[in-house]
C-alpha cells in the first residue's frame, strides 16, 4: 500500500495536487477544529448576506448561536475575514 506522499505525488492530477496546494495555504494557521469552524463561519456569513463588512460579520454570528457569539472573538473574526479577503474567496464591500 503506498503512503499518503507517494499516492500524492504519483496517484493524482497536477490540478487536483494545485487544488490541495490552495486549501492548505488557505488554512494555514487555522488547522484545529475552532480554526476551520471560523473560516467556515466567517465564509458562511460573508456570502449568505453578500456582506463581508467586519461589523456586519460580528453582529450576524454573535446572533447565531451563543457558543459562538461567546468562542469567537472580534479579533479571530477579523483575522480569518483578512485571510478570506487576501484568498479572494470574499470580497470587500
Amino acid at each position: 500500500m503506498p503512503s499518503v506522499k507517494e499516492y500524492y505525488t504519483k496517484s493524482i492530477s497536477d490540478e487536483k495536487r494545485k487544488n490541495s496546494s490552495k486549501v492548505l495555504d488557505l488554512i494555514e494557521g487555522f488547522e484545529s477544529p475552532y480554526g476551520l469552524e471560523l473560516l467556515a463561519t466567517v465564509d458562511f456569513v460573508a456570502c449568505q448576506t453578500e456582506n463581508s463588512n467586519l461589523g456586519n460579520i460580528q453582529k450576524e454570528i454573535s446572533n447565531w448561536t451563543t457558543r459562538k457569539k461567546k468562542i469567537m472573538k472580534s479579533f479571530h473574526i477579523e483575522v480569518a475575514r483578512k485571510r478570506l479577503l487576501e484568498s479572494f474567496l470574499i470580497t470587500e464591500v
